[in-house]
């Protein structure tokens, strides 16, 4: 499978800003979830968040959810963020406009969407 697909496409922005007091923690490692990651098929970037941008921070989401017959995110829930909650809100947003390849399996898709600064 490819990794590209796995993993939500990197954002990049480019940053002024001075290194970050807060350390990265990686997200979890693909092969924790790749037999159930979903695939996207259309993606909506999201905003990144001022604050991050601007002091430099990386960070992740890492989702867990069923996907409807359209391939819509459906009963998402958030497994495990960094740092924090900075990134979650603008993550569930852009999620909700995303769409994933339909599967007729019952069980939970995941997906890692990510987050990163370029210095």
């Amino acid at each position: 499978m490819n990794v590209l697909k796995i993993i939500a496409s990197i954002f990049i922005l480019t940053s002024c800003a001075t290194s970050s007091p807060v350390v990265y923690r990686e997200p979890p490692s693909i092969e924790a979830y790749e037999s159930h990651a979903a695939t996207p098929l259309k993606i909506s970037n999201p905003m990144y968040p001022i604050k991050a941008a601007r002091q430099g921070i990386n960070g992740w989401v890492y989702f867990e959810f069923d996907i409807d017959d359209e391939g819509r995110a459906k009963n998402l829930k958030v497994l495990d963020a960094h740092p924090g909650k900075l990134f979650v809100k603008n993550a569930i947003n852009s999620i909700n406009k995303w769409t994933f390849e339909p599967t007729n399996s019952h069980v939970k898709q995941r997906f890692i969407l990510e987050f990163k600064v370029q210095k």
